[in-house]
């Protein structure tokens, strides 16, 4: 059963949890001991604030002895492995390592930073429980640094900066304090506490990004209504639900808490960023294509056009059809300020178009020389007046009344 939380949580951070199995048993081993250790501190703190000393060796021995007896009932199954089975898989995991699978020993080295930044933060508040206001305080002012010194340590400073402001936001502030909350309560062997804050935290978009996945937590009683364990259920963004119980705070400590600590979610967070932008890239470079595409569409046609104009024209007709056009857009250069602005080509495309409706207007078809004086046929020393624009601006729509 506390297996089975394993695989549930391990589905939360898309297999950041993952490795070969003999050694993440060897790992949960030592996390194991070092919550026994540390709820064993915590124990004998309350009980150094207890009236009678006769009260506070019975209390803690009796603690004690439920704590030893519950540590023999988890350890009954895994003391059945034997040292056969280790020199079985050692070859193995020798072999792997040797070709160079370096994947689980940064997981191994990631977690245990986390693991030894939230340590610290423990003994911190329980050796100076007046410096901080909460446990919350004493994790941002502790666990935070050493979390950033880890990734210093790698020589990743950049990656050092982007959490330090990651982490000064508010929002992520608040999610922060909620998971030294959660640690909190599971070293207090509080199932309630950890449910209520672990439900607040799983509705944090901002601290955990949506992943279209839906996570809540509920306790799980005995008969007599005591809190026993949590049970997580799991719902798929198709909407397919799994439900993983656990009754083992010291399993469930070790497992989930390197999947909600700070360092997890903001790489988490970094990770979803940069898969956003590296989508953005490649649609920006779908769009470029297809601009290019339609610009060569664009020059292909202007061509065509120009090859049916020329053929239409003759010779002569496309020398005054070249006058024509570059009169308009000498004119339209020198009287409109938008015209002046557009780029060579479209400055040309749009001239065209204006000649062409000044052909139409003064009843020019293909193959005539159009006029370029007022009285038609006849040689005029005096300028020909200016074509006159209805619209005062350019709009890139201009026609002109021929005088």
């Amino acid at each position: 059963m506390a297996a089975g939380i394993g695989n549930g949580i391990g589905a939360f951070m898309a297999g950041l949890a993952g490795g070969v199995k003999t050694a993440a048993d060897m790992e949960n081993e030592r996390i194991k001991s070092d919550y026994y250790r540390r709820h064993m501190d915590l124990l004998e703190s309350a009980d150094k604030r207890a009236a009678s000393k006769e009260d506070r060796d019975a209390l803690l021995d009796e603690r004690k002895m439920a704590l030893l007896e519950n540590a023999d009932k988890r350890s009954a199954a895994e003391a059945d492995r034997t040292a056969a089975d280790y020199s079985a898989n050692a070859p193995l995991l020798a072999a792997k390592r040797a070709a160079g699978l370096t994947e689980l020993n940064d997981a191994a080295d990631e977690r245990s930073a986390k693991q030894a930044a939230g340590q610290e933060a423990v003994a911190d508040f329980r050796s100076n429980p007046q410096k901080y206001g909460s446990f919350a305080e004493a994790f941002r002012a502790v666990a935070l640094p050493k979390i950033q010194e880890h990734y210093l340590s790698k020589g990743d400073t950049a990656t050092a900066d982007a959490f330090s402001t990651w982490a000064d936001k508010q929002e992520i502030k608040d999610g922060i304090n909620n998971v030294g909350r959660i640690n909190q309560s599971l070293l207090s062997n509080d199932w309630d506490g950890a449910s209520k804050h672990l439900n607040t935290l799983m509705k944090d978009k901002s601290y955990l990004p949506d992943t279209g996945w839906k996570r809540s937590f509920d306790p799980i009683k005995d008969k007599d209504g005591k809190t026993i364990g949590l049970r997580l259920t799991s719902t798929a963004p198709d909407g397919k639900s799994e439900n993983v119980d656990s009754t083992d705070i010291a399993d469930v400590y070790g497992k989930l808490m390197p999947m909600i600590s700070p360092q997890t979610a903001f790489e988490f967070s970094k990770k979803q960023y940069e898969d956003q932008q590296a989508a953005k890239s490649e649609r920006a470079k779908g769009l470029n294509k297809l601009s290019d595409e339609i610009d060569l569409e664009r020059v292909k046609s202007a061509s065509r056009i120009a090859e049916e104009r020329a053929k239409a024209l003759g010779p002569q007709g496309m020398k005054d059809y070249s006058t024509g056009v570059l009169q308009v857009m000498k004119y339209q250069s020198e009287n409109n300020p938008g015209f002046a602005k557009l780029p060579p080509d479209q400055q040309a495309a749009q001239s065209a178009a204006i000649y062409e409706q000044v052909r139409a207007r003064s009843g020019h078809g293909g193959g005539q020389p159009v006029p370029t004086t007022r009285n038609l046929g006849v040689q005029s020393t005096a300028p020909a007046p200016a074509p006159k624009s209805i619209m005062p601006a350019f709009t890139g729509q201009n026609y002109y009344d021929v005088q």
